[in-house]
């Protein structure tokens, strides 16, 4: 009985290798003809057509102005420095000039909490 079950199973083993090879090369034909059809002429036209047609773009437009704005913000650069060493030369001693004066007179004695109410009309005790 084991033996028939072998046969069985070994037949239809057989059957299986054949159709699931038959499939695995159906497919590995039809990826051969879709690069053979699609993929090839889509590179032929990129490396003929396109690349050359980015690479004019980059070189006229893209390069020289990337080349423009760095050559702008290196001399922004240069420029803020200056500017900050001038600031920084120029600002303590027109501090030292301002603290010299008093601007405003700080009383700090304090005569207690401060009640205030928020009426629109003024108490005589919060006027000081």
């Amino acid at each position: 009985m084991n033996r028939a079950w072998a046969e069985f199973f070994g037949v239809l083993r057989l059957i299986l290798t054949v159709v699931s090879t038959l499939l695995v090369q159906a497919v590995r034909f039809f990826a051969w003809l879709f690069k053979r059809i699609i993929v090839v002429p889509l590179l032929v036209i990129g490396d003929q057509i396109v690349r050359p047609y980015f690479f004019t773009i980059y070189s006229v437009v893209v390069y020289p102005a990337l080349v423009y704005l760095l050559a702008v913000f290196r001399g922004l650069l240069v420029f803020v420095r200056y500017a900050i060493d001038v600031f920084n030369a120029f600002v303590p001693p027109i501090a030292g000039i301002l603290n010299a004066f008093r601007l405003v007179v700080v009383n700090q004695r304090f005569t207690g909490p401060i009640n205030r109410t928020f009426d629109t009309k003024e108490s005589p005790e919060q006027t000081v």
